[in-house]
């Protein structure tokens, strides 16, 4: 996928600096929990503004929920609620991780390198 390169600098440090990744082995149905054949990849960020996050959802997809009391996150220092976004087309996460690569630090590179390997929970 082709993406504006500034949009992907400003996701890249958006995502740098409040953004995770990691995979899920296992979904819900009808109640039971059930294992993944193949792990789903999971970019997610918190954050008390919205508008950051959705600049970065129209960038690359995702959903934004929210607000949620302080509380939830269990930070209770907090007092503003929240907004969470979440990325789990495995798709579209590739193509983001993909995107951003270039723009991130070491560290962040070596968590998408162990994530796309199948080595993070």
């Amino acid at each position: 996928m082709s993406f504006d390169m500034n949009d992907v600098a400003y996701c890249a440090g958006l995502f740098e600096g409040e953004g995770s990744v990691h995979t899920v082995g296992y979904y819900y149905a009808n109640g039971e929990k059930r294992v993944r054949k193949t792990p789903q990849i999971k970019v997610q960020m918190a954050m008390v503004d919205r508008e950051p996050l959705e600049r970065f959802a129209s960038v690359f997809g995702g959903r934004i929920h929210g607000p949620y009391a302080p509380s939830k996150y269990g930070h209770p220092d907090h007092h503003q609620a929240i907004h969470q976004y979440m990325l789990d087309s495995q798709v579209g996460a590739r193509d983001a991780l993909s995107a951003m690569y270039p723009y991130l630090s070491p560290r962040r590179r070596s968590k998408i390198d162990a994530v796309l390997e199948g080595e993070s929970d």
